[in-house]
């Protein structure tokens, strides 16, 4: 048997940020044909993550900006665990020149979902266009309510 202070323990986190471009659509947000402040939101927070030093970010937002941000049918269930890459060189008013120099972000995403779930995760591992330079969509972690 081993004790605790045996494992080897992932390094403590150096940063933690809140961004208000990633909290969850503003009423207004939801009347139809008002996007232009989400999609506004959205592309602040790609070029954000272009512009962290880190290789890997974890992110926790809402399953609604997911859906939109990656154009998907649907939403990631609450507290599941994906991962996906962004290309910076394909977000829009990036700079290219600097953006090819460094590899792909890797974001590990863990979704906030609301209550009613319209979610198909029969999709989840079929490979789907994602925009602006997302890629390589996988699911790490499901999450199961225990039924006792």
């Amino acid at each position: 048997a081993t004790s605790s202070t045996d494992q080897k323990l992932s390094p403590p986190v150096k940063r933690v940020e809140e961004l208000k471009c990633l909290l969850e659509k503003a009423p207004s947000e939801w009347i139809p044909g008002n996007v232009g402040g989400f999609a506004k939101r959205i592309v602040e927070f790609e070029r954000w993550i272009c512009d962290q030093p880190e290789d890997s970010i974890a992110i926790v937002g809402h399953s609604q900006f997911f859906k939109a941000m990656l154009e998907m049918a649907y939403k990631f269930n609450n507290c599941d665990v994906w991962e996906i890459k962004l290309d910076c060189t394909k977000v829009p008013g990036r700079n290219v020149e600097e953006e090819e120099k460094k590899d792909d972000t890797a974001l590990v995403v863990e979704g906030k979902e609301e209550p009613e779930s319209e979610s198909d995760c029969s999709a989840q591992g079929e490979e789907f266009p994602l925009p602006r330079g997302w890629k390589g969509l996988k699911k790490l972690y499901k999450y199961e309510v225990s039924k006792e």
